[in-house]
């Protein structure tokens, strides 16, 4: 698998490359809990402005979700 070997080093000598992977990883994760930390605590306010989805509306004018 040529992926797994770029994604998950083995080698000894790669290990700069292991840490810029850890490095890479920790940042957008970071990013990506922040952004669903935000997301969360204004949850209230943003879920009236939340579209519906378009096979729920369907099915709700047909009364299947009432």
């Amino acid at each position: 698998m040529k992926y797994n070997t770029l994604l998950f080093p083995r080698k000894a000598n790669q290990t700069n490359f292991s840490l810029f992977l850890l490095s890479m990883r920790l940042l957008f994760g970071s990013l990506l809990m922040t952004h669903g930390y935000a997301k969360l605590m204004g949850f209230a306010a943003m879920s009236a402005s939340f579209p519906e989805p378009f096979l729920a509306s369907l099915l709700s004018d047909a009364g299947h979700f009432r």
